[in-house]
């Protein structure tokens, strides 16, 4: 059952944390604590039964740009396919999309779709690829960048806060010891340009082995 809650007090009350900002890929500098939320009846910000944020921008102007990340989400998800069947490892592939109807509404849910692979001999082994990207800064704030991209491993199930990455940058290094983790990848994603789909599937496929070894 989704438990989606818009009042910032009662986030932070369950979390800890503060709502901070929302970014565009291409707009970084210019993140905004204009979110729609806030002039939504419906709640959309944090899923209580997930511990998960959706934060989107309140300007109507940005909806175009979002629904564009859909269209390179596919590439990707193709590319992927392609490359596990050459080398023949046993995942099953396929893009997901939000399943609150609040979230529909907005216009604006392409934000939150994501490619999941699954170990078939192991479900309960999930490797996500998403493309908004989660952190928190030294102000225990939730910042999302919008179109940018993320990473994530699970293999049991715990609220997706507790393990939001303490920077938007890039590392160089994942941890193989964690059984539930978000890792920002390094590298550099362009919503608008298709040039990099091989970099970032090689990258997603060199995160799924080092956690399967």
């Amino acid at each position: 059952m989704i438990l989606m809650i818009n009042d910032r007090n009662e986030i932070r009350e369950k979390t800890g944390l503060e709502v901070g900002k929302v970014f565009l890929f291409d707009e970084i500098e210019d993140g905004t604590k204009e979110l729609y939320d806030d002039n939504s009846n419906k709640p959309i910000l944090y899923d209580d039964s997930l511990g998960n944020f959706h934060m989107l921008p309140k300007s109507e102007e940005k909806k175009q740009k979002i629904s564009n990340i859909n269209n390179k989400m596919k590439s990707i998800c193709e590319e992927l396919k392609n490359k596990l069947k050459e080398y023949q490892y046993p995942y099953q592939v396929k893009m997901q999309r939000g399943r609150s109807n609040a979230l529909n509404e907005t216009g604006m849910i392409d934000a939150f779709n994501y490619i999941r692979a699954i170990n078939i001999s192991n479900c309960e082994k999930k490797y996500d690829m998403m493309f908004s990207r989660f952190y928190i800064n030294n102000n225990e704030e939730v910042n999302c960048i919008i179109g940018s991209y993320q990473f994530a491993y699970s293999n049991k199930s715990d609220y997706s806060y507790l393990v939001y990455p303490k920077s938007k940058e890039g590392k160089e290094h994942f941890s193989v010891s964690l059984e539930r983790e978000y890792y920002n990848p390094i590298t550099k994603y362009d919503c608008n340009n298709d040039n990099d789909i091989n970099d970032i599937v090689n990258e997603f496929l060199e995160y799924i082995k080092a956690h399967e070894k």
